[in-house]
């Protein structure tokens, strides 16, 4: 969700959003690890976050900067509270 942030951070090409994350990984079917370390879990419980972040279009490209609150995680799972992005995303 996109926050109003008025005409001069328009023309500035600002933009700043909240948002909800929510997202589950079950059901693997295989025992196959990813450069030596072992696959941990097979669970459908929910990891859930929120978040603010801020966009830029600048001269040089994108920017872009994000911090989240985790709301629910599991004891394995690598989590990240920021995030910071030059360039186009995909």
């Amino acid at each position: 969700m996109f926050l109003p942030l008025g005409e001069a951070a328009r023309e500035m090409g600002v933009q700043a959003s909240l948002y909800l994350d929510a997202a589950s990984l079950f059901e693997l079917s295989n025992d196959f690890d990813f450069e030596g370390e072992a696959v941990f879990g097979d669970t459908a419980e929910p990891r859930v976050s929120v978040g603010v972040g801020v966009a830029w279009e600048s001269p040089f490209g994108p920017f872009r900067i994000d911090f989240a609150k985790i709301l629910k995680s599991q004891p394995f799972d690598d989590t990240k509270s920021f995030q910071f992005n030059v360039g186009t995303s995909f």
